[in-house]
């Protein structure tokens, strides 16, 4: 389960990243693949999450790099998938600043996932 959150994480965020170019915007088939991939994400995310904080509660009573890491990643995924939410029920045009978090929670959740993967 590890493996398939890591790669649907690499291809909704490479669907997200190619979206924010502004000429690509209006482009909805593009858009309606990362709503249908961030719909799925969202149930991988949730297990995953759930999954990996159940299995490593005890390294999470100590302050490490990693535990700190960890958490501001599962922080700004919420944040991501919240204003993902948002988005999906009012359009990104309604409510633009919805949008600039999205996209700076996510390039901060991508950096955060990396960091925490690495870190020991």
């Amino acid at each position: 389960m590890k493996t398939l959150v890591k790669y649907s994480s690499l291809v909704l965020l490479a669907s997200g990243y190619v979206l924010s170019f502004a000429f690509l915007r209006d482009q909805d088939l593009l858009v309606w693949i990362h709503i249908l991939l961030g719909f799925g994400y969202t149930v991988l995310f949730l297990l995953f999450s759930f999954d990996h904080v159940m299995a490593n509660k005890d390294k999470l009573l100590t302050l490490s790099n990693r535990s700190v890491i960890g958490t501001l990643q599962l922080s700004l995924g919420a944040v991501v998938l919240i204003t993902g939410f948002v988005i999906y029920l009012y359009g990104s045009k309604v409510i633009s600043p919805w949008s600039e978090i999205h996209f700076w929670s996510t390039l901060g959740f991508t950096f955060s996932s990396f960091f925490h993967f690495f870190t020991r």
